[in-house]
């Protein structure tokens, strides 16, 4: 059994957002490069190339109140003894691009060096790998914290893949969007609504929204949805799924209320190149 993990099930959201985008053509009948390269990793998923580009690792300082269900002391331990630093957690960055054979599709856009120095390396390492930004066709936006959508544009302003339509979560873009919300939020979050406004605010009108999307295929229910991810839980970005058939039923309706729940995928369901395959199980914990 194949088991999709909650990471490729918010890639395969996001693909199916792209996949009914598409208007521009900055690299039409893109050629798969089939080999690995430093600071970056390539895999197929059926007849899709997937290239994860690292983008740095951010330090994160973490102290008592970084995990709230056991004592700092324990958290402290379990950092030493995976040889790690006691008072801050590395969090790798890492971009994914899509080679769907006619067009390029980049989920997410790394931090844009704007995050942390020891992050923002995600255009040089595309650059290396002889990757232009000005071939990507498609962004899909998963949630709007800084490390998904700096990336969009440099720390001047200017923006890094000129002929990639965006799309982002409509939820998303009604919370951060918000100026109500905005202005009595806490002081913690003013940044983060502040950030997203100047990535998105002189291109709001170019910027697609796109819904949530419920299909059959994938009964993923959530117990709450708000906006980004918080602690380990997946919120409203993740309540699509794959749409590999053109004849796929799918709904905007939000889906029920509820813990994530256990679902099967029929061979049938799966891309054709994976069809003969076992059925796969989303383990959801």
């Amino acid at each position: 059994m194949t088991e999709i993990t909650r990471r490729s099930l918010l890639a395969g959201t996001m693909l199916a957002a792209a996949a009914t985008a598409l208007p521009k053509s900055a690299a039409a009948n893109a050629p798969a490069a089939g080999k690995q390269a430093a600071s970056l990793y390539r895999y197929k998923i059926g007849d899709f190339e997937m290239t994860a580009i690292h983008d740095g690792v951010w330090m994160r300082p973490i102290d008592e109140k970084f995990v709230r269900n056991a004592p700092f002391a324990e958290v402290q331990k379990v950092l030493a003894d995976a040889f790690l630093p006691t008072d801050k957690l590395p969090i790798p960055l890492t971009t994914l691009l899509v080679n769907t054979g006619s067009k390029l599709v980049l989920l997410d856009t790394g931090s844009g060096g704007q995050l942390t120095p020891t992050a923002g390396t995600m255009t040089a390492n595309l650059a290396a790998a002889g990757l232009d930004p000005n071939n990507v066709d498609v962004i899909v936006i998963s949630h709007f914290h800084p490390d998904h959508i700096n990336g969009i544009k440099t720390k001047d302003n200017e923006l890094v893949f000129a002929n990639a339509e965006i799309l982002v979560p409509a939820p998303e873009w009604a919370f951060w969007m918000d100026d109500a919300r905005m202005s009595t939020a806490p002081e913690g979050l003013k940044g983060n609504f502040l950030n997203v406004r100047r990535i998105f605010g002189n291109i709001a009108k170019d910027v697609r929204r796109y819904a949530p999307c419920w299909c059959s295929a994938i009964p993923v229910s959530i117990r709450r949805c708000l906006p980004g991810t918080r602690n380990g839980k997946v919120f409203s970005t993740l309540t699509a799924a794959w749409r590999w058939t053109p004849a796929r039923s799918c709904s905007t309706a939000p889906p029920p209320t509820g813990f994530w729940c256990r679902a099967i995928i029929s061979p049938s369901r799966l891309p054709a190149t994976s069809a003969g395959r076992a059925r796969a199980t989303i383990s959801c914990r």
